[in-house]
């Protein structure tokens, strides 16, 4: 057997160097014109997520591609060639720095550990960004070191927290046939990705300041998110990605362009920046929560579905039945497959004195005894009776029923619990 290839194929590292080009692209487009500062720097989110999905074997590869890309990209925003290696260089750098983070601390990918984990790892690689970036650029273009520093470094670490759950979530997409959302679920999740749009080119088109009194604009950015959260509920994790994604490039748009509630109360340069980062940073955090908790919760849907299956099939692969009878309620439930065993569903069956209109006439007093004396929780040494059930298509089913009551902390019943051993079918004699 040939060990496995440290290097990915050729279409992948195709297809990872043209989103890191497009990310870049769309981010120059999106610069500050005031400053030297980018709103946000989006390749960071798609070499992070690329590396965490990837065996660790493959990303000197990945690396190299990147690396590649963020020369070219410097290249067309015309840095000067060593600035322009120094740039490069951190970039991917720190790119690798988030990445090993995240894997280190949550390779599971799963829980609010996971979330603590990618957001601890974006603020961390975006402040050594900073940190190497801005000090080279300080020194050899004599800008000032904290202005430039902050919005800087915020840049990466949005771009982290904006694309990587983007890229993330796609990557795992498969075409099914079934078990998507409804058709309600997505006409509702379609209804709320319009809504988002319009409300956003509303917010932050223009002047607010002249559109809403006051800070009214500003007050109404929650718009926006809340509608963002609604699609996240509805379409699920892939959804809510794309969602924060598409929401982040248009706020950054129109603030670029000198538009909205940010740039409308901007009072000194460069404040824009830094409210737009920190809003598109919380909304992609708030996203991340709920999917995580979301997931969590289905995660754990699913193995209790599966946890069930399995023991229906042992019940049905060993010939019993379960039973769980709350005699406060007059509720018995059932495990295992009744249709087969007496030809009746759970609803026919579902209390003691439903169960003893089909047991033998001949049984039938010595059941309700023996059941009554355990929901009584009566002393006894009898664990077990035999009797007879009759199936609904004819003919007696021998059934066995071994159960006890089960006491709480306070030595109350709580439940009756057992098991129905089946016999076989036969035919009626009386």
């Amino acid at each position: 057997m040939s060990p496995p290839s440290s290097l990915p194929s050729p279409a992948r590292l195709v297809l990872a160097g043209l989103l890191y080009l497009l990310a870049g692209l769309v981010s120059q487009a999106l610069d500050d014109p005031a400053s030297s500062v980018l709103y946000v720097w989006l390749p960071s989110g798609v070499g992070v997520a690329t590396l965490i999905l990837a065996p660790r074997r493959q990303w000197p590869a990945y690396v190299g591609v990147f690396l590649l890309v963020e020369i070219v990209l410097r290249a067309l925003r015309g840095e000067a060639p060593v600035t322009l290696a120094v740039l490069a260089l951190t970039a991917v750098a720190t790119a690798v720095l988030t990445a090993w983070i995240v894997v280190r601390l949550a390779p599971g990918r799963r829980g609010l550990g996971y979330v603590g984990a990618l957001v601890l790892a974006a603020l961390l690689g975006g402040i050594a960004n900073a940190l190497l970036d801005v000090l080279w650029i300080s020194y050899a273009e004599d800008q000032p070191f904290l202005s430039v520093a902050v919005p800087w470094a915020l840049a990466d670490a949005a771009g982290v927290l904006i694309v990587a759950p983007v890229v993330l979530d796609w990557t795992q997409f498969r075409a099914r046939r079934s078990g998507g959302p409804s058709r309600r679920d997505f006409a509702l999740g379609a209804a709320a990705f319009v809504a988002m749009l319009f409300v956003t080119h509303v917010l932050f088109d223009g002047n607010t300041a002249e559109r809403f009194p006051g800070s009214v604009g500003f007050a109404l950015t929650w718009m926006p998110v809340v509608l963002a959260v609604v699609i996240g509920l509805v379409w699920g994790a892939r959804g809510g990605s794309l969602a924060v994604l598409l929401l982040a490039i248009q706020v950054l748009y129109q603030t670029a362009q000198g538009d909205g509630p940010f740039a409308s109360l901007e009072t000194r340069p460069g404040e824009s920046v830094l409210e737009a980062q920190i809003y598109l940073a919380a909304t992609a955090v708030l996203m991340l929560l709920l999917h995580t908790l979301r997931g969590t919760r289905e995660l754990a849907l699913e193995q209790a579905a599966a946890w069930r299956a399995r023991f229906e099939l042992a019940l049905a692969g060993s010939n019993q039945l379960m039973y769980r009878y709350d005699p406060y309620r007059d509720l018995l439930e059932w495990g295992g497959d009744l249709e087969s065993a007496f030809g009746m569903n759970h609803e026919q069956l579902d209390t003691v004195e439903a169960l003893l209109t089909h047991v033998h006439p001949e049984d039938r007093e010595r059941v309700r005894v023996f059941w009554t004396a355990r929901a009584d929780a009566v002393p006894t040494d009898q664990t077990s009776i035999r009797y007879r059930v009759a199936h609904r298509e004819g003919g007696w089913r021998d059934v066995t029923d071994v159960g006890s009551p089960l006491l709480d902390a306070e030595g109350e019943i709580a439940i009756v619990a057992g098991l129905c051993r089946l016999g076989p079918l036969q035919q009626r004699q009386d």
